[in-house]
C-alpha cells in the first residue's frame, strides 16, 4: 500500500512539472494559439493547494498507523486527531471535486485547441486515485483507532477484574485451614461469604465485559486474542469462585459437626442456674404453719416452676442441637457431649421434681389446714344451736303428730350427729398427721382448741341420744292404737269393695273350687277377727275417754268406721259361701255325665275313622257297613238331656259360663256331626262297592286292547308299513291310545284319591295293578311311535350333510387375500354367495335337526342315541360355518372399507404433495418481495395443511395396521410401501417449505434491518434540517451591516458546503426509501410519507440558503481592501512560476485562510469548574457508600437511619448536581457542533460519558448499602430495644437487691439469669456483628 501511495505521488509530482511550460511565460514560443493562462493558473495554485494538504494528511495518518513513533500518541489524542482528520478530509471534499471539475474542464479546452492533453490527465488521475487513497486510509486508520480505544478500555476492565480476582485468589490460597472453635469456624464462614458476595457483585461486570469482548470479536478483526484474554480470566474467575464454594461447603460441614458459641453458652448458663436453684432450694424446710406462712413459701416455688417452663424452651434447644451434634461428631467428642447432655437432664429432671414434691407438699399442707379450720368453725357453730334445741320441753303424749315432727327433728339431730362424727374424726386425723411437722407454737394453738372442740361434742350427743329416746316411746304408744284400727278399716275396706264391686262369675273349675275354698276361709277368718276387733275397740274408747275433749276427734271417726265396715262385710261372706258351694257339686255331675257320652262318641269315631284304611274289596267293605249301623241303633238319649239340664242351672248362676257353654256346645256339635258322619260313611261305603266293581272291569278290558293292538303294530312294522301308508287306521289308533291314556290318569286319580282318603291298603293294590297297566301300555305306545315316525327324513338329513361338507371345503376362499381393492371385493362376492346358501339351507336344517330330535325324544328309530349325536354333528358344522361365513365376511367389509380409504387418504396426500409443490415452484419464480408478507402467510397455512397430512398419513399406517391384522396371511406390502414414500415425500416438501420460510423470514429481517437504518439517518437528516433551519432563520434576522461581517457571511457559505456534503447522503436515504416502498407495500405506507416530509423540507432549505447567498450585502470597503492585500501578499509571481522547480503556493480556500480556526467555544470553563465540583462531591461519597453493601463502624456510630436518611438526601443532591453538569455540558456540545469545534465536542463528549458510568456504579452501591441498611434496621432496633430494656431491669434489681437478705439473694440471682434480657447482655460483650476490614456483617 504504502509503494502504491509512493506511485501516485512521483506520478502526480511529474504531471505537475510537466504542465508546467502551459503557463503563460511560454506562450510566445508555441506556433499554435495557446489558451488563457487564467483558468490553468488557478489549477495549478489550487492543486498545489490541495497536495499540500494531502501530503500534511497522509503523513498525520502515517503517524498514528506507526508502530514505533518517537512520540506516540494516546488512544484519547488518536481519536482527536483521527475526527480532525475526518473532519478536514470533508471539508476538503469541494475543493477536491471542484478542482477535478476544473481540471475536466481545461481538458475540453485544450482538447478543442487540439493541444496535449495527457500530462493533465495523468494529473487528474492521480490526484482521484490519491484523494481514493486518502479515503480509504482515513477508513483503515480511523479503524485501527478504533480498536485501540476499544481495547484500551476492554484491558483496561480487564486489568481491573484479574486485579481483583489475584486479590481473591490470594486470600483463598491462604485460607486453607479451618478452625476448630464454633465461633472462629464463623468468623471465617462469614468472611468466605463476604467474598463471595463481592465476587457476585462484580459478576454484571463480568458480563458486560463479555457482551464487550463478543462486541470488538464481531465489528473488528484481528481483534481475536481479546476473545482468548476474556475465556483466560473467566475460567480462572470461575475456578477460584469454584473455589470458594468449597471453602464455603467445608467450612459449613465444619461448623456442623462442632458445637455452637451459643450452645455452649446456653449449656453453661443453664448448668449455673439449675445448681444455684439446687442450693438454695436445699437449704429451705417445708413445716406445717400458718396459712399465710405457707402460702408465701408456695408462691415463692410457684415462681421457680414458672422459671423453669420458661427455660424449657432453652432447655429444649439444647437437647436438640446436642443430640444433632453426637450424631455428626466423632465418637471421643460424641461420647463427652452424651454425658454433659445425661449430667445436665439428669440435674433438670431432679430440680423439677424436687420442686414440684415441694409445691404439691405445701399445697395439701394448704388445703388440710384450711378444710380442718373450716370443720372446726362449723362444728362450733352447728352446737351453739343444739344447745337451745336440746333443753326444750317434750310434747305432750297422744298427739301424734307434734310428737312425730318432734322426733322427726330429733332424728335430724342424730343424723347430724352421726354425719359430722365424721368431720370430728377428720379433724383429730389431719391434726395427727400435720402434728409431727408443725411448728411448736401452731402445734400449742391448734391443740388446745381441738381438746375443747372433742369434750363439748361429747356433751351434745349424748343429749340429743336421750330426747331421741323419750320421743320414740310416746310416739311409738300413740301410733301403735291408730295403726290398729287404720289396718282393720283397711282389711274391712278391701273385703267389702272386693264383694261389692267385683262380678264373681266362675270362669274355670279351678276358679270354682278357689272361690268356694277362698269364701269358705274367708268365712273362717271374718270368725276370727270378730274378738281383735271388739278388743281393739274397747282400748280405743277409753283412749278417748282420757283424752281431752276435742283433742281425739280422729281416733273417734275411726272407730266408727270400723264398726260398720264390720257389719256389711259379715253379712256379703256368709251368702257367697252358701253359693259357691252349691255350684261345686253341680259341675261335678255334669262332668261325670259328659265323660260317659264321651267313650260313647269315641267308640263311634274309631268306627266312623275305620273305613279309611279298608281295602278295595267289595265284601270287606259290606262287612264295615254292617258294624256301624248296628252301633247306632242301640244307643239311648238319656245322659244328653240330663247334661243339658245342669249346664242351664251352672249358666244361669254365672258359674263356669263360657267353659259350660263351651263344653256342652262341643259335646252338642260332636254328637251331632259323628252320628251325621256315620250315616255319610254308610251312604260311601255303598258307593264304593259300585266304584270297585266298575275299576276291575275297566282293566280287564284295557288288558285285552293291548294285547291285540301290540299284535297289529308288529304285524304293520314287520310289513314295512308306516302311519303315512295308512293314515285312516292311523287316526283311529291315536283315537284309541287317548283314551286309554285317559282311561290310566283316572286309575291314577283314583290311587290319590284312595290315599287321600287314607285307604292305604286299597291305594296300593291299585296302583300296583295300575302300574302294570302302564309298563305294558308303554311298550305298545313305543311300537305306535315307530309306526308314526316320518318317511321323508332320512332323504333331508342326507342332502343337509352332503351341502355342508360342501361349505366346509370351499370356505378358505373367501378370507382377506391382501391390501387389491379388486381381490377383496372378489372374494366379499364369493362370500356373500356363501352367505345366501346358507341362509337358504338354514330353514332345512332347522327342519332336519327339529324332526330329528322328534324322533329321538320319541325313540321312533331303533338306536335314537346314534342320531342324536348326528344331529349335534350338524348343528355344530352348521354353526362353525355360520360363523367363519359370517366373520369372514364382516372382515371382508372391513377391509373394503379400510381399503378404499387408505387408498382415498394416499391419493389425497399424493395430490397435495404434488399441487403443493408446483405451487412453490410457480411462487419461487414468480413471487416478488413486496409479496414476502403475503407468501410467508401463505406458507404458514400450507405448512398447518402439511401437519394435517402428516396426522392423516399417521391415520394411513394406522389403518394399514388394522387391515394387517385382519388375517396373517393378508399381504399390504403395497400400501405400506405407497404410504412410507409419500412421508418422505411430504417431509421433503416440509423441509422445503421451511428452508422457503427461513429464506423469506431472513428478506423480513433484512427489510426490518434497512427500515431501521433508514429511520436512523432520517433521524439525523431532521436533526440537521433543524439545526440548519435555526441557523438560517436567525441569521435571516440580522441587521445588513451584521450580515456584512465575515463570520456571518461563512455562516452562509458554510451552510451551503454542509448541505453540497449532506446531498449524497439525502440521496442515499432516497434511494433506500425505494427500495423499500419496492420491497413491501406496508413499508411503503411509512416510508413515502416521511421521504415526501423531507424532500420539502429539503427543498425549503435549500431555497432559503440560495436566498439567503443572494441577498447578502457586499462587504464593506475595509474588509474588502484587507482580503485584497492577503490575496495579493499570498499570490505567486510569473517569473517563479515559470520556474520548472518552483513549487505553486497555498491558494486561499472559499471560506477565507486556510490556517484560520474556528472561534473558540464559549463556556467550556464554567462546565470544567462545575464538573470538578461535582468529581469532588463524589470523591467524598462515594466511599462511604462502596463498601459491597455492608455497614460500617462510622455507619453505627451514626445510627442506621440516620445513615439512610443521609444516603437518600446526598444522592439527591448529586442527582441534581448531575442534571445540571449534563445540561451545560449539552449547551456546550450545541455550541462546539455549530462553531465546528471537534476537539471540545470530542472532550465534552467523553467527559459526559466517563461521569455517566461513574455515576452508574455509584447508584449500584447505593442500592446495595440500601437493601442491606433496610435488612439490618429490624434486627438492630430490636437488639437495642432488649439491652434499654434489660438495663432498665438491672437497675430496678439493683435497688431491690439492696433491700433483700443473703438468703433471698440466690432466687433474685436466679431472676436475674432467667430474665429474657440476659442473653442480650452476653451478646453486648461479644455483640452479633463479625469485624471484617472496617465492615460490620450482622451474624
Amino acid at each position: 500500500m504504502a509503494e502504491e501511495e509512493e506511485v501516485i505521488e512521483a506520478e502526480t509530482a511529474t504531471a505537475v512539472h510537466a504542465a508546467a511550460p502551459l503557463s503563460p511565460s511560454s506562450a510566445s514560443k508555441s506556433k499554435k494559439r495557446r489558451i488563457d493562462s487564467a483558468s490553468r493558473a488557478e489549477f495549478d495554485v489550487e492543486l498545489k493547494s490541495v497536495l499540500d494538504w494531502m501530503d500534511r494528511t497522509e503523513s498525520t495518518l502515517q503517524l498514528l498507523v506507526s508502530d514505533n513513533p518517537q512520540e506516540p500518541f494516546t488512544v484519547e489524542e488518536q481519536r482527536v486527531l483521527i475526527q480532525d482528520t475526518e473532519s478536514s478530509v470533508r471539508s476538503h471534499q469541494m475543493d477536491v471535486q471542484r478542482l477535478l471539475t476544473l481540471g475536466q474542464t481545461i481538458l475540453t479546452e485544450l482538447k478543442i485547441a487540439g493541444e496535449p492533453q495527457d500530462s493533465l490527465i495523468i494529473v487528474i488521475k492521480g490526484l482521484e486515485e490519491r484523494w481514493e487513497n486518502i479515503n480509504d486510509k482515513l477508513t483503515e486508520t480511523q479503524t485501527k483507532v478504533d480498536l485501540n480505544y476499544e481495547m484500551k478500555k476492554f484491558n483496561s476492565e480487564l486489568t481491573a477484574l484479574q486485579e481483583l480476582m489475584a486479590s481473591y485468589e490470594k486470600y483463598i490460597s491462604n485460607a486453607e485451614t479451618v478452625e476448630e472453635d464454633a465461633p472462629e469456624i464463623t468468623g471465617q464462614l462469614d468472611q468466605c461469604k463476604i467474598k463471595m458476595k463481592a465476587m457476585q457483585a462484580h459478576q454484571d461486570r463480568i458480563e458486560a465485559l463479555r457482551i464487550f469482548s463478543e462486541q470488538i470479536v464481531r465489528q473488528y478483526e484481528g481483534a481475536d486474542s481479546v476473545k482468548s484474554d476474556f475465556e483466560d480470566l473467566l475460567k480462572k474467575w470461575n475456578a477460584v469462585s469454584d473455589k470458594y464454594d468449597e471453602r464455603k461447603r467445608q467450612l459449613a460441614e465444619a461448623l456442623d459437626k462442632v458445637p455452637p458459641r451459643t450452645f455452649l453458652e446456653a449449656t453453661a448458663i443453664m448448668n449455673k442456674w439449675l445448681h444455684d436453684i439446687d442450693d438454695a432450694i436445699k437449704k429451705q424446710t417445708v413445716q406445717v404453719a400458718a396459712e399465710t406462712a405457707m402460702t408465701s413459701q408456695l408462691e415463692t416455688y410457684k415462681d421457680l416452676t414458672k422459671e423453669m417452663q420458661d427455660h424449657t424452651t432453652g432447655f429444649e434447644y439444647i437437647n436438640r442441637t446436642g443430640r444433632d451434634l453426637i450424631s455428626k461428631s466423632t465418637a471421643e467428642r460424641g461420647d463427652e457431649l452424651r454425658s454433659d447432655l445425661q449430667a445436665l437432664n439428669s440435674l433438670w429432671t431432679e430440680v423439677s421434681n424436687v420442686i414440684e414434691q415441694r409445691q404439691a407438699k405445701l399445697e395439701k399442707n394448704i388445703s388440710q389446714v384450711q378444710e380442718m379450720k373450716n370443720q372446726m368453725d362449723g362444728l362450733v357453730h352447728w352446737m351453739d344451736e343444739m344447745d337451745v334445741f336440746l333443753h326444750a320441753p317434750d310434747p305432750s303424749s297422744g298427739d301424734t303428730a307434734t310428737l312425730e315432727a318432734q322426733l322427726q327433728e330429733s332424728n335430724g339431730v342424730e343424723e347430724d350427729i352421726r354425719t359430722l362424727q365424721a368431720n370430728v374424726k377428720n379433724i383429730n386425723s389431719t391434726w395427727k398427721s400435720l402434728l409431727s411437722e408443725a411448728e411448736p407454737t401452731f402445734r400449742e394453738q391448734v391443740g388446745s382448741e381441738i381438746s375443747d372442740l372433742n369434750a363439748r361434742w361429747e356433751q351434745v350427743a349424748s343429749l340429743a341420744s336421750q330426747q331421741n329416746t323419750r320421743l320414740e316411746t310416746k310416739l311409738s304408744k300413740s301410733q301403735k292404737v291408730y295403726d290398729h284400727i287404720e289396718a282393720l278399716n283397711i282389711w274391712l275396706g278391701e273385703i267389702k269393695e272386693s264383694l261389692a264391686h267385683k262380678d264373681y262369675a266362675v270362669e274355670n273349675p279351678e276358679d270354682l273350687l278357689e272361690k268356694a275354698k277362698k269364701f269358705k276361709s274367708l268365712k273362717a277368718e271374718v270368725d276370727e277377727k270378730q274378738k281383735e276387733i271388739e278388743d281393739i275397740s274397747e282400748e280405743a274408747n277409753t283412749m278417748i275417754a282420757q283424752a281431752p275433749s276435742g283433742s281425739l276427734q280422729e281416733l273417734a271417726r275411726l272407730l266408727m268406721k270400723l264398726t260398720a265396715l264390720w257389719s256389711d262385710v259379715l253379712a256379703r261372706v256368709e251368702r257367697y259361701c252358701k253359693l259357691f258351694q252349691t255350684a261345686k257339686l253341680k259341675w261335678t255331675d255334669m262332668k261325670d255325665l259328659m265323660e260317659t257320652e264321651g267313650l260313647y262318641l269315641k267308640t263311634l269315631e274309631k268306627k266312623v275313622r275305620k273305613t279309611s284304611s279298608a281295602s278295595s274289596d267289595a265284601e270287606e267293605i259290606s262287612e264295615e257297613l254292617n258294624d256301624v249301623e248296628t252301633y247306632l241303633a242301640e244307643h239311648s238319649t238319656e245322659n244328653k238331656r240330663h247334661i243339658q239340664t245342669l249346664a242351664t242351672y251352672l249358666i244361669d248362676n254365672c258359674v263356669l259360663v263360657d267353659r259350660v257353654r263351651r263344653e256342652h256346645d262341643d259335646f252338642l256339635k260332636r254328637y251331632e256331626k259323628l252320628e251325621s258322619d256315620a250315616r255319610n260313611k254308610i251312604q260311601r261305603l255303598e258307593k264304593a262297592i259300585q266304584q270297585a266293581q266298575t275299576i276291575e272291569r275297566q282293566m280287564l278290558d284295557m288288558s285285552q286292547w293291548m294285547v291285540d293292538v301290540s299284535q297289529l303294530l308288529q304285524n304293520r312294522l314287520d310289513a314295512d308299513m308306516l302311519a303315512g301308508d295308512v293314515p285312516q287306521e292311523n287316526e283311529t289308533l291315536q283315537l284309541e291310545f287317548k283314551q286309554q291314556e285317559e282311561l290310566l290318569e283316572e286309575l291314577e286319580g283314583n290311587v290319590q284319591d284312595y290315599k287321600q282318603q287314607g285307604r292305604i291298603e286299597a291305594s296300593t293294590r291299585l296302583e300296583q295293578q295300575t302300574q302294570l297297566l302302564k309298563k305294558h301300555f308303554a311298550e305298545v305306545l313305543v311300537k305306535f311311535r315307530k309306526f308314526q315316525r316320518p318317511a321323508d327324513f332320512e332323504p333331508k338329513m342326507t342332502h343337509v350333510w352332503r351341502e355342508l361338507g360342501h361349505i366346509q371345503g370351499t370356505v378358505h376362499l373367501v378370507e382377506v387375500p391382501s391390501d387389491d381393492l379388486q381381490l377383496i371385493q372378489q372374494r366379499h362376492e364369493n362370500c356373500m354367495k356363501f352367505y345366501k346358501t346358507m341362509s337358504e339351507l338354514k330353514p332345512e336344517v332347522e327342519t332336519v335337526l327339529k324332526t330329528g330330535r322328534q324322533i329321538v325324544e320319541r325313540k321312533q328309530v331303533d338306536f335314537p342315541e346314534s342320531l342324536g349325536k348326528q344331529l349335534d354333528a350338524i348343528k355344530q358344522l352348521y354353526n362353525e360355518l355360520g360363523a367363519q361365513i359370517k366373520q369372514n365376511k364382516a372382515d371382508l367389509e372391513k377391509a373394503l372399507k379400510l381399503s378404499k380409504k387408505i387408498k382415498k387418504e394416499l391419493s389425497l396426500v399424493c395430490e397435495f404433495v404434488s399441487s403443493t409443490n408446483g405451487v412453490l415452484d410457480e411462487r419461487e419464480d414468480t413471487v416478488e418481495s413486496a409479496k414476502a408478507e403475503e407468501e410467508l402467510s401463505f406458507l404458514k397455512s400450507t405448512q398447518e395443511e402439511v401437519v394435517k397430512r402428516e396426522s392423516a398419513l399417521t391415520s394411513v399406517h394406522d389403518l394399514i395396521q388394522q387391515l394387517q391384522s385382519l388375517s396373517e396371511e393378508v399381504d399390504v406390502s403395497e400400501s405400506r410401501d405407497q404410504a412410507h414414500k409419500l412421508s418422505q415425500e411430504l417431509h421433503d416438501l416440509a423441509a422445503r417449505m421451511a428452508r422457503r420460510k427461513t429464506k423469506l423470514q431472513e428478506e423480513t429481517f433484512s427489510i426490518e434491518a434497512r427500515f431501521v437504518d433508514f429511520q436512523t439517518q432520517i433521524m439525523k437528516i431532521k436533526e440537521w434540517l433543524g439545526r440548519a433551519e435555526t441557523i438560517v432563520g436567525a441569521h435571516s434576522r440580522l441587521s445588513d451591516s451584521q450580515q456584512r461581517l465575515t463570520p456571518h457571511r461563512e455562516t452562509i457559505k458554510t451552510m451551503q458546503k454542509q448541505m453540497y456534503d449532506m446531498r449524497s447522503q439525502v440521496d442515499e436515504i432516497r434511494d433506500q426509501a425505494i427500495e423499500l416502498m419496492s420491497k413491501s407495500d406496508s413499508y411503503s405506507r411509512m416510508v413515502e410519507p416521511e421521504l415526501s416530509h423531507i424532500n420539502q423540507r429539503w427543498e425549503e432549505l435549500a431555497q432559503k440558503i440560495r436566498e439567503r447567498a443572494t441577498s447578502v450585502p457586499p462587504e464593506s470597503p475595509t474588509v474588502l481592501e484587507r482580503r485584497t492585500i492577503t490575496q495579493v501578499a499570498f499570490t505567486p509571481s510569473k517569473s517563479s512560476s515559470s520556474s520548472p522547480s518552483a513549487s505553486p503556493s497555498p491558494s486561499l480556500s472559499i471560506g477565507g485562510s486556510p490556517t484560520t480556526r474556528a472561534p473558540k467555544v464559549v463556556g467550556g470553563e464554567v462546565f470544567d469548574e462545575a464538573l470538578g465540583k461535582l468529581h469532588t462531591h463524589m470523591d467524598f461519597f462515594e466511599p462511604q457508600i462502596a463498601t459491597d453493601g455492608q455497614v460500617t463502624t462510622a455507619d453505627y456510630r451514626r445510627g442506621l437511619e440516620e445513615t439512610a436518611k443521609y444516603i437518600e438526601e446526598k444522592s439527591n443532591a448529586l442527582i441534581k448536581e448531575i442534571n445540571n453538569v449534563t445540561e451545560e455540558g449539552e449547551k456546550l456540545l450545541g455550541a462546539a457542533e455549530t462553531s465546528r469545534d471537534p476537539v471540545t465536542h470530542a472532550r465534552v463528549s467523553n467527559k459526559l460519558q466517563e461521569l455517566k458510568i461513574r455515576w452508574l456504579s455509584i447508584q449500584k452501591d447505593i442500592e446495595m448499602k440500601k437493601l442491606d441498611l433496610a435488612t439490618l434496621l429490624p434486627v438492630y432496633n430490636s437488639f437495642t430495644e432488649q439491652l434499654a430494656s434489660f438495663q432498665m431491669w438491672l437497675v430496678s434489681a439493683e435497688e431491690r437487691a439492696a433491700a433483700v437478705t443473703d438468703s433471698g439473694l440466690e432466687l433474685m440471682l436466679i431472676k436475674v439469669v432467667s430474665h429474657p434480657g440476659y442473653p442480650v447482655l452476653i451478646l453486648v460483650k461479644e455483640p452479633p456483628f463479625s469485624l471484617g476490614t472496617g465492615v460490620y456483617s450482622y451474624t
